[in-house]
């Protein structure tokens, strides 16, 4: 939560935001929500994404290197156990 304080304008965080934990959902053990929110209230650019969807992560990375007045969070919305490679190998 540190970042924007410190000026890390050229941060990227991605989350992985498959809403499972290893005792059940986030939902359920340990609420999170509403983390887009509280990440823009601590002044983090926030992106939302399909994780699954190479053409939004390349676009949300792109838009990210290219805004460069706040840190930048990316939280790309999965499905546990769906195949995913990597963004570059395709």
């Amino acid at each position: 939560m540190s970042a924007p304080k410190f000026k890390l304008d050229n941060l990227i965080v991605v989350l992985d935001y498959n809403k499972n934990q290893i005792d059940g959902r986030t939902e359920d053990v340990m609420n999170i929500e509403p983390i887009a929110d509280k990440l823009r209230s601590f002044n983090w650019e926030v992106q939302e994404i399909d994780g699954h969807n190479f053409d939004e992560i390349d676009h949300a990375l792109s838009n990210a290197q290219f805004e460069g007045s706040k840190p930048h969070y990316i939280i790309a919305h999965t499905t546990k156990g769906k195949a995913f490679l990597s963004w570059r190998m395709c």
